[in-house]
């Protein structure tokens, strides 16, 4: 099973990364950080394995990512940086010619 505490440390960061364009960097960089520590204090318990929280951390972001699109359609500004969207944008363009 997946870490629950770990958890409850990466949704909110992840989630104000997705409503926050400008901030989205520091916003997972300190929810990364701020979620791996809970988890490791749980590690440390002997609670939890490393890879609860590793898939905890993974599943919150693809929650987050998954109910942003749902709840605000296809169109995603905070992913507009990523390398796949200029990409998917370049695809899209006729050639010009012919």
């Amino acid at each position: 099973f997946v870490s629950g505490e770990a958890s409850s440390v990466f949704a909110p960061f992840y989630a104000a990364a997705a409503m926050t364009p400008q901030w989205v960097a520091p916003l997972i960089v300190v929810g990364t950080v701020a979620g791996l520590a809970a988890g490791s204090v749980r590690i440390v318990q002997g609670a939890h394995f490393l890879s609860d929280v590793v898939f905890a951390g993974l599943f919150m972001g693809l929650m987050v990512i998954a109910l942003r699109r749902c709840m605000f359609g296809p169109a995603s500004p905070w992913l507009s940086g990523l390398p796949l969207s200029d990409l998917r944008r370049r695809l899209r363009q006729r050639p010009s010619g012919a």
